[in-house]
């Protein structure tokens, strides 16, 4: 079973906004051995968690910016800046 979500349109890094495969790699899908495709398949949710990291490190920033534009920091927006505290990135 391919990984394609039929959201297909390949970003500026390569990789398509649907499925994270590059384009040799959903090129080369159907000629993977079974292993290789389980293998692909790790890949790509290794991906999509370090996406979801990064989005959720932008929105972190994004809130902190927010927050103290606003005047109002040190509020902890009900504990989630708190928690991402050590996580603050430049």
């Amino acid at each position: 079973m391919s990984p394609c979500i039929t959201i297909c349109a390949l970003g500026a890094d390569g990789f398509c906004s649907g499925c994270l495969r590059t384009r040799a790699e959903i090129a080369g899908w159907l000629g993977m051995t079974a292993r290789e495709q389980w293998d692909l398949l790790a890949v790509l949710g290794q991906r999509r968690a370090a996406q979801r990291e990064a989005a959720r490190e932008v929105a972190v920033r994004d809130a902190r910016k927010q927050v103290e534009a606003l005047g109002l920091a040190g509020y902890d927006l009900g504990g989630h800046l708190a928690r991402h505290a050590g996580q603050h990135h430049a």
